[in-house]
């Protein structure tokens, strides 16, 4: 382990430590209210192989889900009180779903209906695409995650060339010139994720860079950002190919309590099942419920013991396997958290009491 992976690490064990014990302590608990969003998978296709992700070890079915089935998922989630939806794979690119605008159609021009979150690489989209979604009335987050600061640097770890690099650039092009043209994405930001000595306001003349300087003199947020998980150790140091970018090693991070992921970050796979966890869960040991055999109400409810049981076992310490690798833990006992949700928080003894009424 290169010096600095290991010191980052340890600095993020000792924070989640640190937080962690004294909330629990105090016996103080912080759960995101458990309607704040529900994630929903489009699809799992990805256009990129990038070599901190685990989309190319091929440890998810990689399906699209059909237009009936998320009809019916969107309406279960509306039932329930879910404020936002997210259309985001675990591994995958929502524009690899040639029915993506159908889907965010039907969620848009819903009465009162869930606000819309995406993330996505940006290029597989279409300039009508964007300039579609971009301007539906309940967008409210748009991010787009770059990969890499040039081509050098997009090919080594996307494993893309040419094509899918212009592809970016051209659909980057497209977003400024809406801009400047007067359309105004409030949910737009980007995140580049590229090597720790990139910075964006140096003087370059790469084109990507040119780009980003446009796009950030229109006002819109970039960052960049190039510390990686590790995936529970199933990312290595070889994968990065030299990258210069820090690699956390998860199994390094002190788990004590439940996870806030449960809670409001639950996933519909594309296959019908139920993910406890749409960080960084690809295996099969956060899996809750099968949507082809039970309701959604049912399976996030207090009649689920794969759902409950999930939660008291990381609450007594005894984490799945993917779990315990996971550098993304954040224990409800962490008051960092409280503001994670914008309906709020509760106590762990709230949630249960709100998961029985359920």
């Amino acid at each position: 382990m290169r010096l600095l992976d290991l010191y980052l690490t340890l600095r993020l064990a000792l924070s989640t430590a640190v937080h962690t014990l004294a909330g629990r302590v105090k016996g103080r608990s912080y759960v995101p209210h458990p309607r704040t969003m529900l994630f929903i998978e489009p699809t799992s296709h990805c256009n990129l192989e990038c070599s901190f992700c685990t989309y190319r070890l091929d440890r998810h079915p990689r399906l699209t889900l059909d237009m009936e089935r998320f009809e019916d998922y969107v309406a279960q989630a509306r039932a329930m009180g879910f404020a936002d939806m997210v259309l985001t794979p675990i591994n995958g690119d929502v524009f690899m779903d040639r029915t993506i605008l159908d889907k965010l159609r039907l969620l848009d021009r819903l009465k009162d209906g869930p606000g819309i979150i995406l993330y996505t690489n940006l290029i597989g989209a279409s300039a009508e695409q964007l300039g579609e979604i971009l301007a539906l009335a309940r967008l409210k987050m748009f991010q787009v995650s770059i990969y890499g600061h040039d081509f050098e640097t997009f090919r080594r770890i996307t494993g893309r060339g040419q094509v899918q690099f212009r592809r970016l650039l051209a659909n980057l092009e497209t977003i400024a010139d809406l801009v400047a043209q007067g359309v105004v994405p409030q949910a737009l930001s980007i995140c580049v994720r590229t090597e720790r000595h990139y910075r964006l306001e140096d003087e370059a003349s790469g084109e990507l860079h040119v780009l980003l300087r446009r796009l950030i003199s229109l006002g819109i947020p970039v960052s960049v950002q190039s510390c990686l998980d590790d995936w529970g150790g199933l990312v290595a140091e070889t994968d990065l190919d030299g990258l210069d970018m820090p690699l956390i090693r998860g199994r390094l991070i002190p788990k004590n309590g439940a996870c806030i992921e449960p809670f409001y970050n639950v996933q519909i796979l594309a296959d019908g099942r139920v993910n406890a966890c749409a960080c960084r869960s690809v295996g099969e040991d956060l899996i809750i419920g099968d949507l082809r055999q039970d309701d959604l109400k049912t399976i996030l409810s207090a009649r689920n013991p794969a759902y409950t049981g999930l939660i008291e076992r990381q609450q007594k310490g005894d984490f799945p396997q993917t779990c315990r690798g996971c550098s993304f833990y954040r224990s409800i006992y962490d008051r960092r958290i409280r503001n994670a949700s914008p309906l709020g928080h509760m106590s762990l003894e709230q949630f249960h009491t709100f998961l029985s009424r359920e």
